[in-house]
């Protein structure tokens, strides 16, 4: 069995299980889910060691998700060819001195942010053309290090066109970054 989602009757979403024939229904509440509703399908991914915190999808199919245990990790959504995906494990890496707060693609495509206690807030961008290790698929080489928050950071936003990034810390400071072209 795997975990849905579908909207419920109030507009908000009802967690379902789907069973193998197809059929599903509501979490906990026994009650046939109505087919003609839409439905998500949800994948539990487990690799991080703790608490994932922050996660952050890429048009390219691309998921970068952050944790406590100080890694990131990238993955590759790819249909399943029954109408789902499954979730290919691409590369995980750490650069931060602890625990990563939070990711985010850039809108164009061309980097990650991640942001970390004690204000560490790097740029990642993926080597196309770097050899990968027998660990992973994908080299994801830090290009940036942003420094000066003086606090915790656990919130990124990219400007529409990726020249600027803003980091929110705890400390209730908002630092905005322009970023040049490197």
């Amino acid at each position: 069995m795997c975990a849905v989602l579908s909207e419920g009757e109030d507009g908000g979403d009802v967690p379902m299980v789907r069973e193998r024939d197809g059929r599903g229904s509501p979490a906990g509440r026994g009650i046939e889910r109505d087919p003609t509703q839409p439905v998500v399908q949800v994948h539990n991914i487990h690799w991080h060691s703790s608490g994932v915190l922050s996660v952050s999808t890429h048009p390219s199919g691309r998921v970068a998700t952050s944790g406590s245990d100080g890694y990131i990790r990238i993955w590759k959504m790819h249909p399943d060819g029954k109408g789902g995906v499954y979730a290919e494990f691409r590369a995980a890496f750490e650069h931060h001195k602890g625990v990563v707060n939070v990711v985010r693609f850039s809108p164009n495509g061309r980097y990650l942010a991640t942001a970390s206690d004690g204000g560490d807030v790097f740029l990642w961008r993926l080597e196309a053309d770097a050899t990968a290790d027998e660990d992973n698929k994908e080299v994801w080489r830090s290009r940036r290090h942003l420094r000066g928050n003086t606090s915790d950071v656990y919130a990124l936003g990219w400007s529409p066109d990726s020249t600027h990034l803003a980091s929110g810390a705890v400390d209730a400071s908002i630092r905005i970054w322009r970023l040049s072209k490197r």
